[in-house]
């Protein structure tokens, strides 16, 4: 009963902490990072991973490092 009684204790301390620990990378991009217009239409992946974002200056792409801008 006592091992039983320090084993809920212990998964009670540790279980919220390796739940939380498993938050998705998020990172912003302002205008001078992909040098676009102001305001984006529409956002779509393509099977390969990259990014297609319709906006005020023409169709950007990212593939994860690099920013392309086709007016």
């Amino acid at each position: 009963m006592k091992y039983t009684f320090h084993f809920l204790v212990l998964l009670a301390l540790f279980l919220p902490s390796s739940l939380s620990a498993q938050q998705p990378v998020v990172h912003n991009y302002v205008r001078t990072d992909y040098h676009g217009g102001k305001q984006n239409w529409s956002i779509d992946m393509t099977v390969s991973g990259i990014m297609l974002f319709a906006n005020d200056d023409g169709l950007l792409t990212f593939d994860s490092q690099e920013w392309r801008t086709y007016p």
